[in-house]
This record gives structure tokens, sequence and C-alpha cells, in this order.
């Protein structure tokens, strides 16, 4: 499936990435965090303002489109002086997923990394996400540690770090 990455700036599409996160949050989370994490989350990281937030402070944020609709979204924020790039988040709706767009974002990311010299990419999930972290370990990431961390209203996130180092092409 051809798919385009379209680098959030505008209003509008910020609005699209809080209308994507919102689906594909109610489609995917709840069995593994709970409806109401789901829903505090969705409002404390994916909001628009939110994301405005975020994009304020370096992150990039990036539409996955193909032909004809919005499939999902991503966001990274690197880290030159470390050669590293963070890949805060990607989502991919129900309807799409297992067509290509996860090894193509990641691809593409690699190659992004590239071309902004980062040698490592790096992200966290929660350790109950068993299809995440089955796909990620098929991209060739490797576990390097744990986080727990209290985002607040008594709700944890209990992830796993993953790592996967970039080789030059």
């Amino acid at each position: 499936m051809a798919i385009q990455f379209i680098e959030v700036i505008e209003q509008e599409h910020i609005d699209q990435v809080a209308r994507l996160a919102k689906v594909i949050w109610q489609e995917h989370y709840p069995p593994i965090i709970g409806q109401s994490q789901v829903e505090y989350m969705l409002d404390k990281f994916q909001s628009p303002q939110a994301i405005q937030q975020q994009l304020d402070v370096g992150y990039q944020y990036f539409l996955l489109a193909t032909e004809t609709d919005f499939a999902g979204y991503l966001s990274i924020l690197c880290d030159q002086q470390v050669c590293s790039m963070q890949l805060s988040k990607i989502y991919v709706l129900k309807d799409y997923r297992c067509a290509g767009l996860g090894r193509s974002s990641i691809e593409y990311l690699i190659e992004y990394g590239h071309s902004l010299g980062i040698k490592s990419l790096w992200l966290t999930v929660n350790r109950h996400n068993e299809a995440a972290l089955s796909f990620y370990h098929r991209m060739g990431f490797s576990r390097s540690g744990t986080v727990v961390q209290d985002i607040g209203r008594g709700f944890v996130m209990d992830d796993f770090s993953l790592i996967k180092k970039i080789t030059v092409l």
C-alpha cells in the first residue's frame, strides 16, 4: 500500500490527528489499560491543545495518508546531541493494520534519521500490548528496560523501553 507522510503543521492537521487518536485508542486500548485511562490519556496527550504543546517543544507529527484517506499518525522527538530519535507515537486504524504501514513508517523514520545523523531509534510500549511488542521485535527492536511512570489521577504507564540501532545505509 502506498503511503505518504504529511508533516503536521497546520491546525487542520492537528485536529485530524486528534480525531484519529480518539478512534484508534478506542479500537485498541480499553482491554489493555481500561476505558477510564484511555479517556484520560486522550485528553492529556492527544487533544489538539496537547498536540500543539508537543509541537511547540520540538516533537514532530506526521499523518499517514493513503491514496484515499488518513490511516494513522506518528510522532517523533529527535535529540541530535546524542544521535537518538524517540518514536513517541505510532498509531494505525484497525482497517489498515497488517497492510505494511507500520513497516513503511519505521523504514521512513530510519531514512529520515540517517539524514539527521541519528544512530538509534527508541520507544516505550505498554508491556501488555502484545501485538505492538511482536511488531517491534520483528522490526529489529530489542528490549532495553522498563518504565513505570505516574501520569496523574492514579494512572500509571507500565511500559517496556525498546531500541533499534540504525546502521549506515
